[in-house]
């Protein structure tokens, strides 16, 4: 989980900030930082797609918050643009927790309700 806060969530956050919350309050995106944060992005994601070749979870044989922590930022994955579909590992992990634990799909899906109501509401179209 230190990893996930210093190599992979602080630069999904700062690629959803540039993206998605520049967007809403009409700002100038940064270019120089989001090439940044996606090269970041890309080489946490390939030492994931790695680790995931033939696990279902980050660590051992079950979820364990390691897996809530580095799946957060997938529910932002469209709106903000993350570059995880480069990594059918990454994906594969994420869609078996989408699979296996009805609760993190119902929870993706009431934030994906969320925000799109939020975004509609400022209106907002990524």
């Amino acid at each position: 989980m230190l990893w996930s806060g210093e190599q992979w969530r602080t630069f999904t956050t700062t690629l959803f900030d540039e993206r998605v919350g520049k967007t809403v309050m009409g700002l100038p995106k940064d270019a120089a930082l989001i090439e940044f944060a996606e090269r970041k992005i890309r080489a946490a994601a390939k030492v994931l797609d790695q680790h995931l070749e033939r696990r279902k979870f980050i660590v051992g044989d079950a979820l364990t918050l390691a897996d809530i922590d580095i799946a957060a930022p997938f529910s932002q994955v469209d709106r903000a643009k993350f570059p995880f579909k480069e990594y059918a590992n990454l994906i594969a992990w994420h869609d078996n927790l989408l699979q296996s634990f009805p609760a993190w799909a119902e929870t993706k899906a009431e934030i994906d309700n969320r925000m799109e109501g939020f975004l509609a509401s400022v209106s907002v179209k990524l």
